[in-house]
């Protein structure tokens, strides 16, 4: 081998283990950053398996204290949630689908699934609901529901919680 190419094949392996070194790094910050839109897609998922496992108490850490919606409080959602799960226990929910739209620290989720109680001796209450959340970020940099609106409710269109058939 010739000094030329000595020196040559040394840079190319410096290149080669600087661009493996880049890649290393990238896939290790992609693996430990975790995004917003993440962060409210775990959220998401974690309240999917409250209503499934009929858990008030979980919904419920996931509600900012400031909540407030069309004269809903966080103890009256705290009260229905409860109350609901209390009725029908857990609810099955297929086709489960949400899209987040996210600009900065607030987000809007679009929510809809049909819901069947699971407990067969359950009232039979089963529909296709659609729900509107909005999130923000609160002092620990963690989402949290800051609204929450039915939207509709099997065939209804209700459009807030005043028009919601009674449970």
């Amino acid at each position: 081998m010739t000094g030329i190419t000595l020196v040559l094949a040394r840079k190319h392996v410096v290149a080669t283990a600087i661009l493996a070194g880049v890649v290393l790094v990238t896939l290790a910050v992609d693996w430990w950053v975790v995004t917003d839109d993440e962060r409210i897609a775990r959220l998401m998922d974690d309240l999917e398996s409250a209503v499934e496992r009929g858990d008030a108490n979980a919904l419920m850490q996931y509600v900012s204290e400031d909540y407030a919606s069309t004269g809903m409080t966080r103890d009256s959602l705290s009260v229905l949630a409860a109350a609901f799960f209390d009725r029908y226990g857990a609810v099955q929910l297929s086709g489960y689908q949400y899209h987040i739209n996210r600009s900065g620290d607030l987000a809007i989720v679009g929510v809809a699934a049909l819901a069947t109680p699971m407990d067969s001796g359950s009232a039979g209450w089963y529909g296709r609901s659609v729900w509107e959340l909005q999130l923000q970020k609160d002092a620990d940099r963690e989402w949290r529901i800051t609204s929450l609106t039915p939207l509709r409710i099997g065939q209804r269109e209700v459009d807030g919680w005043d028009k919601l058939p009674s449970w």
